[in-house]
């Protein structure tokens, strides 16, 4: 992908996201770029942690394979902000980090009303370390490929976005041998959510022991899927 090439859009919600001509593919939905993220990563994702776990823990995790531009963890820095007992640790990887004269571009925060401050904060911070955005958000921006990932942390993940590009484009990153580090990475009872909801995808994650749920996608999608992870004994 020639970064060079992209393509600031309009999603049916108003927001934008980001056309690649190579791949054929865009970033989000082209049927609304913050409803899909709000619907899979926060909705299905961030809330559905924290309703099970805002009494047994206050660190929550998170791994995001495929930040792009930014909207998701933008996202989970607003939500957060509801819930100010409760620290996140936010590590995205992104090969590709996008330059600043196109998320400088980016209407998120014209559209949420919210989070302009936060948005800067988290495009200004340097790549491959630790940065505080916010007193309960922390974010560490990693420009590897999940394939070259190994976890800087002593701890597991709770909960993981994967938001890379479709199977179709890059079915590299979509690899049995993919999920099962991220497995490995995982902590009992930790989730997984994606947008994708292919059959042997969804195959593919009961073969590593994930109990897989198909959910209600967002607008313009059928389904999603969300995978638990409570089995240990490989």
């Amino acid at each position: 992908m020639n970064l060079k090439e992209l393509q600031l859009i309009i999603t049916d919600d108003g927001s934008h996201t980001i056309y690649v001509p190579s791949l054929h593919e865009t970033y989000h939905s082209k049927f609304g770029a913050i409803q899909e993220s709000r619907h899979i990563y926060i909705n299905e994702g961030l809330s559905y942690w924290l309703n099970r776990n805002l009494q047994k823990s206050k660190t929550l995790r998170v791994l995001e394979v495929g930040f792009g531009t930014g909207l998701n963890a933008l996202l989970s820095a607003i939500y957060m902000k509801d819930h100010p007992e409760i620290s996140l640790k936010y590590h995205a990887l992104e090969p590709k980090p996008l330059p600043g004269d196109i998320t400088e571009k980016l209407n998120y925060c014209q559209i949420l009303h919210s989070g302009e401050q936060i948005w800067n904060h988290i495009h200004e911070c340097k790549w491959g370390s630790e940065v505080r955005v916010t007193h309960n958000f922390q974010l560490f921006k990693d420009p590897i490929m999940v394939v070259d990932f190994k976890n800087p942390y002593a701890y597991s993940y709770d909960l993981i976005f994967f938001d890379a590009f479709a199977p179709s484009k890059q079915p590299e990153l979509w690899k049995t041998s993919i999920f099962e580090k991220i497995r490995y990475r995982m902590a009992e009872g930790g989730y997984l959510v994606t947008y994708c909801a292919r059959g042997q995808f969804k195959r593919d994650l009961k073969s590593l022991g994930f109990d897989v749920q198909t959910l209600p996608g967002p607008p313009g999608k059928l389904e999603m899927v969300r995978a638990d992870f409570f089995v240990v004994n490989f």
